[in-house]
């Protein structure tokens, strides 16, 4: 009985021994194809792919007379001589601000944007704790995420404290800017001209300056003729080669606060760039009436550079 069994053992190790032999080509491959997609998903697991899309159903800005979220975005694009390409990165500032003297005691915010190409940008997530009527938040990102051709959408998400009645309420409101794009077909259109100002609401100014540095500071104003007014202002800035290419640079986005808006930067643009047009375009909204104004402006980037 003590044989039989010893030769059965035997027999199911050289069986187990001589399994591959028994296979034949057909069930080898398939054995290979579901490791090899077994570890594929494992490394993708564990190294899980940079850029990803994540939509955002945000609804359209609206105006909020309680508070006001806006976002500076700045572009800069630097030509590379060795790959023979243009790189862009994209910053934003994150701005808020209370409206009609509303007491906000805190807002945790978090600004966001898709690019061209269908991928995600997330810029700041954050808090921010105050006491003042106007709460000073002004933050920015700490890298300078790379796009793909231009950002599409802006997407921001606010939660607040408001007291309201000495009661403390907490609201939140996340909403959408679609980012102006500039083609081709539009540098030649007649409705881009030097006008800076819409009468009786607002102009704007664009200034570049020289400190020394590889690229040109920037200062931009924008100026209402009655602060107290609602309004809801977008504006995007475009710079423009000689050779028409086009790339985004400064653009403002749902700005509503009861002040004018003033700003200079260190995020110019590279003079290597060496554009010869600069575009803009202001969008001015009233929401009590509905009622949109428009400015079309282009100008030579050589007028706006200051003499010091």
């Amino acid at each position: 009985m003590k044989n039989k069994r010893n030769k059965k053992q035997q027999d199911v190790k050289t069986n187990i021994l001589l399994l591959p032999n028994k296979l034949n080509i057909l069930t080898m491959f398939a054995i290979f194809i579901v490791y090899g997609l077994v570890l594929f998903a494992i490394i993708g697991l564990a190294f899980p792919k940079v850029n990803y899309t994540v939509p955002l159903n945000y609804e359209p800005s609206t105006y909020n007379d309680e508070i006001n979220p806006f976002a500076l975005v700045i572009v800069t694009t630097e030509y590379d001589e060795d790959e023979d390409e243009y790189n862009s990165r994209a910053k934003a500032y994150a701005y808020i601000r209370a409206m009609n003297n509303n007491k906000i005691t805190r807002a945790d915010y978090a600004y966001s944007a898709i690019d061209t190409s269908g991928i995600m940008r997330y810029f700041i997530e954050t808090h921010r704790n105050s006491s003042f009527v106007t709460p000073p938040v002004s933050h920015r990102t700490d890298k300078e995420p790379k796009i793909n051709g231009a950002l599409d959408k802006i997407f921001i998400k606010t939660k607040y404290r408001i007291t309201i009645d000495d009661k403390v309420q907490t609201k939140e409101i996340r909403f959408s800017e679609k980012v102006m794009q500039l083609t081709n077909r539009d540098l030649n259109d007649s409705k881009y001209t030097l006008t800076n100002a819409i009468e009786d609401k607002l102009d704007f100014k664009i200034e570049f300056t020289d400190e020394g540095t590889s690229r040109y500071y920037t200062k931009l104003e924008i100026n209402l003729v009655d602060k107290t007014k609602p309004h809801h202002i977008n504006f995007q800035t475009w710079l423009v080669t000689e050779d028409n290419h086009i790339f985004p640079f400064i653009g403002l986005y749902n700005f509503c606060s009861e002040e004018n808006f003033t700003r200079t930067t260190s995020e110019g643009f590279y003079k290597t760039l060496n554009p010869e047009w600069l575009y803009a375009r202001l969008v001015y909204t009233d929401p009590i009436t509905g009622e949109v104004d428009e400015i079309y402006y282009r100008t030579k980037v050589s007028s706006l550079i200051a003499n010091k």
